[in-house]
């Protein structure tokens, strides 16, 4: 038998070729599913352009408004705010007026909703004041959690006053940050029991310089909280006590220890 001879030269070469051959057909797949892609992402364009078309359509031009009644602006103001008009467009006026509303601190959360094809219902969560806070001749209203909603030199409402916090800033849409933090813990603390018991409008002003002596004015009367302790059944006991005292009567109301008798100490 004799040796078989390889021709290195001629197998590598044949090889190659045979490589090249067997790419082709894959080469070719490639570039028809490429094709394919591109075919499928403007059908996908055009779909996406005929939505807008419709959406944009004058068919879908905002023809009634229903907005939720608030305490501090009316409907026709929310609409103001909100950029809120008959005749513009339903789908951009949903999106646009929401994030337009939703930069006033008066609004807690705003949902907007559409009610084809040409209806919008803008319902608003309100935060309410529920007190003031003195500062450099101005008045900062304040809701239940201490976050500044607006500042005016007036009142709006009737309203507790609290006096005795240490800041020297303060900024619409956030939390006041005094330098003693008990004295806002006891602020907000003090607004959520006074709203609980309907209280708000009977309490004048409140002092909290000194948390260990809190003192509220009724009126013609002075009342003696004490400390922040069982707030919740001095401002009860004081709600029903002065209730039993003519408007006209002026004194002192010592309730700081409510295990001692009550006694109203009369002005003279």
């Amino acid at each position: 038998m004799s040796d078989k001879v390889i021709d290195f030269e001629q197998y590598r070469s044949e090889k190659e070729g045979t490589d090249k051959t067997n790419n082709e057909p894959s080469t070719y797949k490639k570039g028809k599913k490429i094709k394919k892609h591109k075919h499928f992402g403007l059908k996908i364009a055009g779909a996406v352009l005929v939505v807008a078309v419709i959406m944009l359509s004058p068919l879908f031009d905002i023809k009634s408004i229903n907005v939720t009644e608030m305490v501090a602006y009316s409907g026709n103001e929310i609409c103001a705010i909100g950029d809120i008009k008959e005749g513009d467009n339903l789908f951009i006026t949903a999106i646009t007026a929401g994030r337009r509303l939703e930069k006033d601190p008066y609004f807690k959360n705003v949902d907007i909703s559409i009610s084809l094809p040409s209806g919008i219902n803008v319902k608003i969560e309100e935060r309410r004041v529920r007190g003031y806070i003195s500062y450099m001749g101005t008045y900062l209203y304040i809701d239940e959690k201490g976050l500044v909603i607006d500042s005016d030199a007036n009142f709006k409402e009737n309203l507790p006053v609290f006096t005795g916090l240490e800041f020297s800033k303060f900024r619409v849409g956030d939390v006041i940050e005094v330098e003693n933090a008990e004295t806002i813990d006891t602020v907000v603390k003090l607004t959520q029991i006074f709203t609980l018991y309907d209280a708000l409008e009977n309490v004048d002003s409140v002092d909290v310089k000194d948390i260990g002596n809190i003192t509220v004015t009724a009126g013609g009367v002075k009342v003696r909280l004490g400390g922040s302790e069982d707030l919740d059944q001095k401002i009860r006991t004081m709600k029903e006590v002065l209730a039993q005292i003519g408007d006209e009567e002026r004194g002192t109301l010592d309730i700081s220890d409510l295990s001692k008798p009550i006694i109203f100490k009369y002005l003279t």
